[in-house]
């Protein structure tokens, strides 16, 4: 069984616009769903304009007259007021159970898009997928409550970049190697910008490597001839 907050879910993780979707009410519907759209699990490769939704499921009270067999009104008025009643409840839906966290976050996401950031992260931010940006967004938050800076920009980079690695230099005071795991790449570049800008303290000297590790005795992999970088 599926809800219009599962659906509202489902389209913005498919990069679907929430405007561009009329809710209609069916003429047949089951009395037991409130959602019983088609292929609803891939919903990201359907291209659709309208979806049914049995309304009188959970809001009977709020829209049997407006469905009433008997009403008398303009059936386009009818679509349109129905759209915008349900539209409003989705965003109601949304946010059941929200937490001071998921508020604030929305706060910082609304100030990271007004440049509040800077115009390089407004701009960076853009390249992280969804789930991505609600780690991000988590990340800041902790980095307020709790000010454990090192520790976070550690954990956050292994929740972005899977096979990335970081050391403290302790010849160099404040240095830090961070071995990303990946081809250089625009996309990666941005979001570890991001990460270093965001979460990395302005005293620290962050020194980058990408596919190839720097050697360290002891280790064979890492000291095989041109698979490696040196500093």
């Amino acid at each position: 069984m599926s809800y219009i907050w599962d659906i509202a879910i489902k389209l913005k993780r498919a990069g679907i616009d929430l405007s561009t979707i009329t809710f209609i009410q069916p003429e047949i519907y089951s009395p037991y769903m409130e959602v019983s759209l088609e292929n609803l699990n891939h919903i990201e490769n359907i291209h659709i304009k309208n979806i049914e939704v049995n309304a009188l499921y959970r809001f009977e009270n709020i829209f049997e007259p407006l469905l009433h067999l008997d009403f008398k009104g303009s059936k386009e008025l009818q679509i349109i007021i129905f759209n915008i009643i349900l539209n409003f409840l989705i965003q109601l839906d949304l946010k059941q159970g929200f937490c001071i966290r998921e508020f604030s976050k929305i706060f910082i996401s609304d100030e990271i898009n007004k440049g509040l950031f800077g115009d390089e992260i407004k701009e960076n931010i853009k390249v992280f997928n969804i789930d991505e940006k609600d780690i991000v967004l988590d990340s800041i938050y902790n980095y307020y409550s709790t000010n454990v800076n090192i520790y976070i920009f550690n954990l956050i980079l292994k929740n972005i970049f899977k096979n990335i690695i970081t050391y403290l230099d302790k010849e160099k005071e404040f240095g830090i190697f961070i071995y990303v795991g990946e081809k250089k790449t625009d996309i990666y570049e941005r979001k570890l910008n991001v990460l270093i800008s965001l979460f990395l303290p302005i005293y620290f000297k962050p020194y980058i490597c990408w596919d190839k590790h720097f050697p360290v005795l002891g280790l064979d992999r890492t000291m095989m001839i041109e698979q490696n970088v040196l500093f």
